[in-house]
């Protein structure tokens, strides 16, 4: 992991990097193509060898992928590193552990229905919902209990903030409404929050009823809601600024 450049805008502390030494020998590739006799063929191949090999050092190997005219198009021979830890970050990845505690309730943004988080995944739906902050959630929940579910205090050992989930643990909408945050009044958690530089500069929603979605954003009062446009399927698209570019997720 490369070391943190304070000429890229990141706010300090700085990481100072990390250097993780792998080894790729027919062992490897054998455990991962036990048929190929030791041969990596496609870059596909090598990425799977990789993260094999990167298992248990925090990061994973991945291939790219672009849309032209709505159809996925891989990008060939182009594989990266992928840092898999938590960053605190405002924009989350947000995964299942197996591992994890089973929480006794819906588990929020979906996470119960596997098989739903993968198809979205493998169809390049991968930027699934956002969350509105509010001071009051329970004003929202009184209105709008049908579609954000049940307020839900969180961590639960020691609960900082209340969080809506609905029933079933599904997005609200199908992700094109938000999940709803409540901090208390305790604004403290921003300043933990590090900048690295990246701008959000415009997001877009793509969904079938584009009326009936703006209709509920303004009710809401929501602050620079999402661009809808008209579409056949819920997609996000976001475009963010970054010190290499303008980056776009989906």
């Amino acid at each position: 992991m490369d070391a943190d450049n304070p000429a890229d805008g990141i706010s300090a502390p700085y990481h100072p990097g990390q250097t993780t030494s792998i080894v790729i020998d027919r062992a490897t590739v054998d455990a991962v193509l036990p048929s190929a006799n030791g041969v990596i063929s496609t870059y596909k191949q090598y990425a799977s060898v990789l993260s094999y090999a990167l298992s248990g050092s925090g990061a994973t190997a991945t291939t790219y992928w672009k849309y032209q005219t709505k159809i996925k198009v891989d990008i060939p021979d182009l594989v990266g590193i992928v840092y898999l830890g938590n960053s605190s970050l405002d924009g989350s990845i947000v995964a299942l552990d197996p591992e994890g505690t089973e929480p006794g309730r819906p588990r929020w943004f979906g996470l119960d229905n596997q098989e739903k988080v993968k198809s979205d995944w493998n169809e390049g739906r991968r930027l699934r919902g956002w969350v509105a902050n509010t001071e009051t959630i329970d004003a929202v929940l009184s209105i709008h209990g049908a579609i954000f579910g049940d307020k839900v205090p969180l961590p639960t050992a020691d609960p900082t903030f209340a969080f809506t989930i609905p029933k079933d643990g599904s997005l609200p909408l199908d992700g094109a409404a938000p999940s709803i945050i409540d901090h208390r009044g305790d604004s403290s958690y921003v300043a933990a929050i590090p900048d690295l530089g990246a701008r959000v500069r415009s997001l877009t929603l793509e969904h079938p009823d584009p009326n009936g979605i703006g209709a509920l954003y303004r009710e809401l009062s929501i602050d620079h809601p999402p661009v809808i446009v008209q579409a056949s399927e819920v997609r996000y698209r976001a475009l963010i600024e970054t010190a290499t570019g303008l980056k776009e997720l989906t």
